[in-house]
């Protein structure tokens, strides 16, 4: 009887231990994967090529035609992206992280500020990555369209448990006009609540 109940003491006083190291293990993980998805950022923003496609999935390079395809491939999307519509990217972090086969992987949401046409907008991009050393190092392949069939072309073991939202474009004169609306709706349910009230009071008298 003691034996048994030495056994479950140690396991109550053990299990705590074991899911503080999980989350300490994820949120290291986590950490790592922000910091190699904005290395590959600013390879790309700063033409460093080499880098570049060292932090680029092996399978989007074969799909690509090799280390030459993928650095012809981002030269050319840079040029489009940066010359003509100023793409910088403004806010990035990790959605989701999974295990899968030894390996990790990882959902990244990039917010791009662009300017087309004279208007400012907002696209959102996701970006999944692969990890096959505990989570320290990291190598990406970008969902342009946000479709799970491109990252499967690519990268072949991706995780049923990542969840990787569609692509997004907001323009910031539409969101100034949804916002006033918005305001203007809960302005006008405010003044409807206060004629309700009004109504009340005088009906009570």
């Amino acid at each position: 009887m003691k034996t048994i109940f030495t056994r479950v003491f140690v396991l109550l006083f053990l299990f705590p231990l074991f899911s503080k190291a999980q989350e300490i293990d994820s949120a290291f993980i986590k950490q790592r994967a922000a910091y190699f998805a904005d290395s590959l950022d600013k390879a790309y923003q700063n033409k460093l090529w080499d880098q570049y496609v060292s932090l680029t999935q092996p399978g989007l390079i074969k799909f690509l035609g090799g280390k030459a395809g993928v650095i012809d491939y981002a030269e050319r999307l840079w040029m489009v992206l940066n010359q003509d519509i100023g793409e910088k990217v403004s806010n990035q972090k990790v959605l989701q992280i999974v295990a899968k086969d030894n390996a990790w992987q990882c959902v990244v949401e990039k917010v791009k500020e662009v300017y087309y046409e004279d208007r400012k907008a907002w696209v959102t991009t996701y970006v999944v990555g692969k990890s096959e050393d505990e989570g320290n190092s990291w190598k990406f392949v970008e969902i342009s369209e946000g479709m799970l069939i491109n990252a499967r072309e690519v990268m072949r073991d991706i995780s049923d448990e990542l969840i990787i939202p569609k692509r997004t474009v907001v323009y910031a004169d539409d969101l100034k006009k949804q916002q006033d609306a918005e305001a203007a709706a809960a302005a006008a349910a405010a003044k409807k609540q206060q004629q309700q009230q009004a109504k009340k009071r005088v009906a009570k008298k």
